[in-house]
């Protein structure tokens, strides 16, 4: 059998080879049939201005282009022999709240390039789809054309900004040979689908394998150091520090300015505010800010929060006390977002893991440890749809993930209470774990809401009290008090700023829409509920297939009224269909069993389910609707998943529940890191890493 498998792997293996050679290098073979062109007959338009031999910089964008005349013949490609792209950005620094450089400059970019063709067919030459060409991927110096018959001209226009420097190897020309090329990541591909395909029967039967403890205790930690390097690379693969680099946006440097301000010893943000902003009846109103500043030329701190002629930072003042301000009092410097996201995804995603573990330790033991390890990741995919958070990692994302991380925390330790043997134990796993969820509060007050899962995690805490009932209150009562303790720093916090308790600063931001009067939340629940739940991404017809639903508007679809909408890539079943497991749980058939189910574990599942409600709708009435909001409510749906799972095991005892759950997870990964790809997300990839982003575009192109 062994030998026969070993047969269809050769063979696999062979396919594979005949493929990248004759099919992925099939321009190699008809380029050397065409016609050399002489070189000499190329024109440099009047907007490029030569800063050396074959060195040019751009002065006139709408006269940016080179041109390549009198060729007569037959054209199949274009060769553009790039050797350097350097762009250039400055910035108005007073605009911004930290000290800043007045300009930066970036080299690793993409040259953007669109290409004017005639031929035979067409009476006038046709514009053909903007290509991106980058110094460092040789195969993107060859654009394949297809045309009909004889071509005069070609003429590339350079659609980059002004300033920007680039430089040729030698000059662009037609009908270059095109090398062969081995590709290293499609023969991966090909490998590791042919192993799968070969090996199927192996494979599934390492997945439903009964491990020993130690065995077992390998996989767990085999499996969370891969899923760190995901995680991590997803941070480092959008190059965050190139970003920040030269972004001009102020709220980038919020907790940086919040440190610099609590170092001095006081609350509010250290920026002077303009005559024009003190000036409005209502600085709320963004058009009416608007205008106010062009006329005046002053500058205000965007997405900043603004009360009694003072500027704050509405996001929560815990990460800054943590990271920002230790790292300024230390160093004298910023601490750049990136780096504290990088930090805390790493014990996320270990939490996460930690949590699931826990979660089958109570409910589900006997499952097979590999199907465990797959509902882990499941939860590591929930928690961040799309890797928003690492992805994009930023100030924006800083409060989120460390308010999640301290939600897993408290999730870890009220699990541990629940298993523990001795009322001591109990008692203090749930203390601690009522601490950190009094912490949350000074990141992201959303993931308190997790205090209702006490009633049906922790084991009664009062052992004199036999009505479950009444025991499941105190011991709600008790986390509640207990989480005082921590939270009572954040309402002084408050206090000092607006002087409510309970007032975090968000009425007051100056962001795009006035968020003391707001419009009907309820009435915007039906689109929120497409967007965050049901809404598939956007599909194109050119690489990488994906694109964000929907970009920056003050409306959705034809909802009759201001609701802001940022880019949005999808709902969360499209991303993470793990959670649909808590969706079949309402089938009759499945109810109809419930009896042997235990009640913490059904109610645990359905208040889980149903919590997520809750900051979905807070988050579209009080803001906006964006992709970052999803990660208020996926851990939320990611545990209601699992859960559901073990109930559904429980209930139907089929293998086949067990290969959807697989399934769902392996569409979760393979999704998940494709949406690195996708266009129209913020500091997307093609902006980021625009070198990667090509040589992947270019390593599974054919005819192009």
């Amino acid at each position: 059998m062994q030998s026969v498998r070993a047969k269809h792997l050769l063979l696999a293996v062979l396919c594979c080879c005949l493929i990248e050679i004759f099919i992925f290098n099939i321009n190699y073979f008809t380029s050397s049939r065409l016609n050399s062109v002489n070189s000499s007959n190329v024109v440099i338009g009047k907007g490029l201005k030569a800063k050396s031999k074959y060195t040019y910089s751009i002065s006139d964008p709408e006269n940016a282009y080179i041109k390549i005349s009198n060729i007569d013949s037959v054209v199949g490609n274009v060769h553009i022999p790039l050797k350097s792209v350097e762009r250039f950005k400055s910035f108005r620094t007073e605009s911004i709240p930290i000290p800043h450089a007045e300009s930066a400059n970036r080299e690793d970019v993409a040259l953007h390039l669109s290409i004017k063709v005639d031929d035979a067919a067409h009476t006038f030459d046709m514009s053909l789809p903007e290509i991106l060409v980058h110094p460092k991927v040789l195969s993107s110096h060859w654009d394949i054309l297809h045309l009909s018959g004889i071509t005069h001209n070609v003429t590339l226009k350079i659609n980059e900004p002004v300033g920007t420097e680039f430089s040729f190897s030698s000059l662009p020309n037609v009908n270059v040979r095109i090398p062969f090329h081995l590709s290293f990541l499609r023969l991966f591909a090909y490998l590791f689908i042919s192993f799968l395909l070969v090996y199927r029967k192996e494979v599934t039967a390492i997945i439903f394998k009964e491990y020993c403890k130690k065995a077992s205790i390998i996989l767990w930690f085999a499996s969370s150091f891969i899923a760190v390097l995901i995680i991590v690379g997803t941070v480092l693969i959008a190059k965050p520090w190139l970003y920040l680099r030269m972004s001009g946006w102020q709220a980038d440097f919020e907790y940086q300015s919040m440190a610099r301000s609590l170092a001095r010893g006081h609350s509010w943000i250290d920026f002077p505010v303009s005559d024009a902003l003190n000036n409005l009846s209502n600085p709320y109103d963004n058009r009416a800010r608007a205008l106010a500043h062009k006329g005046s030329g002053e500058s205000f701190l965007f997405d900043y929060a603004f009360y009694n002629g003072r500027y704050y930072s509405y996001f929560g003042i815990l990460p800054c006390i943590m990271f920002f301000l230790p790292y300024f009092l230390i160093t004298g410097n910023d601490l750049s977002p990136w780096k504290v996201v990088l930090l805390l995804a790493i014990f996320m995603v270990l939490l996460a893991i930690r949590v699931v573990y826990l979660i089958f330790e109570r409910w589900s033991e006997n499952t097979p440890v590999v199907i465990q390890i797959i509902c882990s990741y499941g939860l590591v995919l929930a928690i961040q749809p799309a890797f928003y958070l690492t992805f994009f990692a930023t100030t924006y994302s800083v409060p989120i993930i460390m308010g999640l991380v301290l939600a897993l925390i408290t999730l870890c330790l009220w699990l541990k209470s629940s298993m523990a043997l001795t009322i001591g134990k109990r008692w203090l796993y749930a203390i601690f774990g009522c601490l950190s969820l009094g912490l949350i509060l000074g990141c992201r007050p959303q993931f308190c809401i997790i205090i209702l899962f006490v009633p049906f995690i922790i084991h009664s805490l009062f052992l004199n009290i036999r009505n479950k009932f009444i025991s499941s209150c105190l011991n709600l009562v008790a986390a509640a008090g207990l989480s005082l303790i921590t939270m009572a720093p954040f309402f002084v916090w408050n206090y000092i700023r607006f002087g409510k308790i309970t007032d975090f600063g968000a009425t007051y931001q100056l962001t795009a829409t006035d968020m003391n009067l707001q419009s009907d939340g309820l009435s915007k629940i039906p689109y929120a509920l497409r967007q965050g739940f049901f809404s598939p991404p956007s599909s194109t017809d050119r690489f990488p297939f994906l694109k964000a639903v929907a970009t920056s508007s003050e409306h959705a679809g034809d909802y009759q009224g201001f609701y802001n909408l940022e880019p949005t890539l999808g709902g969360f079943f499209f991303w993470c269909p793990i959670g649909l497991f808590a969706i079949a749980l309402i089938s009759s058939e499945i109810r109809e069993r419930y009896k042997n189910i235990p009640f913490n574990l059904l109610g645990f599942t359905v208040v889980s389910f149903l919590a997520s409600f809750a900051p979905l709708y807070i988050d579209v009435t009080a803001a906006a609707f964006t992709q970052r909001y999803l990660c208020d409510f996926g851990y939320l749906i990611g545990i209601s998943g699992i859960l559901a799972f073990i109930i559904l095991r429980k209930i139907i005892h089929n293998k086949y529940i067990d290969y959807i759950c697989v399934i769902f997870v392996v569409w979760s990964l393979i999704f998940s890191i494709w949406s690195l790809f996708m266009s129209g997300r913020y500091n997307s990839l093609i902006d980021s890493n625009p070198e990667f982003y090509i040589y992947v575009m270019k390593s599974f192109s054919i005819f192009n």
